[in-house]
């Protein structure tokens, strides 16, 4: 009776080692065959909003419309936040596969602040989004920065509601 029992525990054991190296084998098979050669420039995967491909400087800003182009600061900061970096990496893959564009990214601030002041955070912001782009493979050449400080602002209303509209670093597609 022992080793009766023994017996279907070790087939039980043998089956369910075998099952799991059949899943082992699909997925290791499966990942191999889904990175793409070196020269395909399409991207099919679920998770990229944009597929990668070559684009004019118009197919980029039709892209990056809806929100994408921009992303928004706190107060008194160019720090981007996990909200921002959920951005930077959709639009990321769209900016470095477009070759026959280049990319400004604009800096701004609320009204609060000296001009000076403001036009300074305006280009600390616009560079920490050219750094979290450069860091996501956009080709830092392709990117310029500049800063408007307070002078364009995207909501021209005076309470909080529209300072969180205009703390803002716009990026803007531009053909070469």
């Amino acid at each position: 009776m022992k080793l009766k029992i023994t017996s279907i525990a070790l087939t039980g054991l043998l089956l369910l080692t075998s099952a799991c190296a059949s899943n082992v084998t699909t997925n290791t098979t499966s990942g191999a065959n889904q990175s793409a050669p070196a020269t395909d420039t399409t991207d099919t995967t679920a998770t990229n909003a944009f597929p990668v491909k070559t684009r004019t400087a118009d197919e980029v800003n039709q892209l990056l419309s809806n929100g994408n182009d921009r992303i928004f600061f706190d107060t008194n900061s160019a720090y981007i936040d996990s909200e921002a970096k959920e951005i930077v990496e959709r639009i990321a893959p769209v900016l470095a596969n477009t070759t026959n564009s280049r990319f400004i990214i604009e800096g701004h601030a609320d009204e609060r602040g000296t001009r000076a002041y403001n036009l300074a955070l305006g280009k600390k912001r616009a560079n920490a989004l050219k750094r979290s782009l450069v860091s996501h493979n956009v080709n830092s050449q392709d990117i310029t920065t500049i800063t408007y400080g307070k002078d364009r602002p995207a909501n021209p209303g005076h309470d909080a509601q529209a300072w969180s509209e205009n703390r803002r670093a716009v990026v803007v597609a531009k053909n070469k």
